[in-house]
């Protein structure tokens, strides 16, 4: 039973490598748009004296066009439904309710005027008000002129040799939350490259953009990635490597996933669809939570505390540095949270990218990133009609 506990835990210690190689993938923040109007402030703190300062900006507006987007953070102890029920009673047409989060303490709204704003800001049972907001993948860039490619990532962190000792991913299941993941990759499909075994590696896939999902794995999984950027992550992270007959294995090419797309075609994204993917991983009881994506840095984040309680129901949540260096204080959320563990990208054993962010974090002064790996020119897989390796 010890050694079964042991072998499970050095397994998930093995996938915690499992960011650093992709993070030539990662949305480089400098291509992050902001909120549709810059008007409006990332956040609305109740109770405190800069909350007016914040809602002024609406007072001058046509109290008519607002029509934005907010995560609501609910009270400790109180329930979710209670309030939504409460919200419709006081707000009749005026707010809409879009999503009520099962695991997380957070309600997503859409209001219609600022008179809603300043009335949210007031109850007693809404611990803060969030601004949901996009950011934007951009295609990575793959320079053979300055770096050559990396051929072997995994070789580089010494993976082969925990692999010698029986440590693949077995019994791990790892929660991609990205573009999406195509199952009909040969390295994607199943678990032994064999197409008489239903053993599916794939066991489900939730998609928050077009909402669509599958999840009965009795036929198998129909996932999809419209973007590549979460295939080229999957690949890196749990490929068999039947394609290249073994020579591109991922990370842990025995584990599972649970692939949770919140990106889009684009490469666009939501804050409010991030956590709805934290959320969805915590209730189908993952082992690691992967988000090779960001966020600038602020100081009040709903992504810090969903993960937080991510980690504290036993997930190990594991975040990209982000592409914003070579300056201090550039890492990006989630990868700011102290419960992730954060990774910055290097060209093989050799060198820091450039381009990886630096810590410490801006507003908490944490030590980040915490580890560094392969993350430059890295070959993985490729999802059908899209211009990843």
């Amino acid at each position: 039973m010890i050694y079964s506990r042991f072998k499970k835990l050095l397994s998930i210690s093995l996938v915690l490598w499992l960011i650093g190689i992709p993070l030539l993938l990662y949305v480089s923040p400098y291509q992050i748009k902001s909120f549709k109007d810059d008007n409006l402030k990332d956040i609305i703190t109740p109770k405190k004296i800069h909350n007016y300062d914040n809602l002024v900006h609406f007072k001058y507006r046509d109290p008519n066009s607002t029509n934005s987007y907010l995560i609501l953070k609910i009270k400790h102890g109180i329930s979710k439904f209670l309030v939504a029920n409460m919200l419709f009673e006081l707000f009749s047409n005026n707010i809409k309710i879009i999503r009520i989060y099962d695991r997380l303490p957070f309600i997503l709204i859409k209001v219609n005027t600022i008179y809603e704003l300043e009335k949210l800001s007031n109850l007693p049972y809404i611990d803060n008000l969030y601004f949901d907001k996009s950011f934007h993948i951009t295609w990575p860039s793959f320079d053979t002129k300055q770096f050559s490619v990396w051929a072997n990532a995994v070789s580089t962190i010494d993976v082969p040799k925990l692999w010698e000792k029986g440590f693949l991913g077995d019994n791990i299941t790892i929660a991609i939350l990205d573009t999406g993941v195509d199952s009909s990759h040969p390295d994607l499909d199943d678990l032994d490259d064999n197409e008489s075994t239903p053993d599916y590696k794939i066991i489900g896939f939730k998609d928050f953009i077009n909402g669509r999902d599958d999840l009965n794995l009795s036929d198998g999984i129909d996932a999809y990635d419209d973007n590549g950027h979460g295939t080229a992550v999957a690949g890196i992270i749990s490929g068999t490597g039947f394609a290249s007959n073994g020579t591109y294995k991922g990370v842990a090419p025995h584990s599972k996933i649970l692939a949770i797309k919140v990106v889009d075609s684009e490469g666009n994204g939501n804050i409010s669809d991030l956590l709805s993917g934290i959320d969805f991983a915590m209730k189908r009881n993952v082992n690691v939570l992967s988000m090779s994506l960001g966020a600038p840095e602020t100081k009040l984040d709903p992504i810090l505390e969903a993960v937080s309680l991510a980690v504290s129901s036993g997930i190990v949540v594991v975040a990209a540095a982000g592409n914003d260096g070579p300056y201090f204080g550039t890492v990006n959320s989630p990868g700011i949270a102290p419960a992730s563990i954060t990774v910055a990208a290097s060209f093989g054993n050799i060198t820091l990218a450039s381009w990886s962010s630096r810590g410490p974090t801006i507003l908490t002064h944490y030590a980040k990133p915490d580890i560094t790996a392969p993350g430059v020119n890295v070959i993985t897989t490729r999802a059908k009609e899209t211009l990843y390796l």
